[in-house]
């Protein structure tokens, strides 16, 4: 497969992120690689709200608009990847704690900054793995039950799994 094409298979068109093809091999290979990762699901808040008000087309831009600022703030290595509508995840290759809150926190205060006019936030949910974990699907669970947990609790934050 030429380079065009596999560029194609695997990011997602509108943010040039990966897609789910696309996550899914490259976590296979962080996976195999059994290296220390923390790993963030994040959705936009009140997103539906979003493109009802102002229509698909602005809700579009804001998702490219967070697209730009995560390859902005996410370390080069790192997997970021557009699952569907307006739910990312993001893999950081660093398993220092403090690294992976301060992108997160950059993240979210340059989204607010950057749409001023629609105060655009997120809700993040973190799973740290130190290596140990080793079945993606439990990773994602508990990435994705701290989400809920920063939508929970008011929106525009972000919480860390605790077992």
């Amino acid at each position: 497969m030429d380079k065009k094409t596999e560029y194609l298979k695997y990011t997602d068109y509108a943010t040039g992120l990966l897609n789910r093809l696309g996550y899914t091999n490259k976590m296979n290979e962080v996976m195999n690689s059994k290296k220390a990762f923390n790993f963030m699901i994040m959705d936009i808040d009140y997103f539906k709200s979003i493109n009802d008000t102002y229509g698909h087309l602005v809700g579009d831009q804001v998702i490219v608009q967070m697209a730009t600022i995560l390859k902005k703030c996410c370390p080069k290595d790192s997997v970021i990847c557009r699952l569907g509508g307006d739910e990312v995840v993001v893999c950081l290759m660093d398993d220092v704690e403090y690294n992976t809150i301060s992108v997160v926190e950059s993240i979210q205060r340059i989204l607010v900054d950057d749409t001023q006019t629609l105060k655009v936030t997120t809700s993040i949910g973190i799973c740290f793995n130190d290596g140990s974990l080793t079945d993606l699907e439990i990773i994602y669970q508990q990435a994705d039950h701290a989400l809920y947990e920063s939508k929970k609790n008011g929106r525009n934050q972000y919480t860390i799994f605790k077992n």
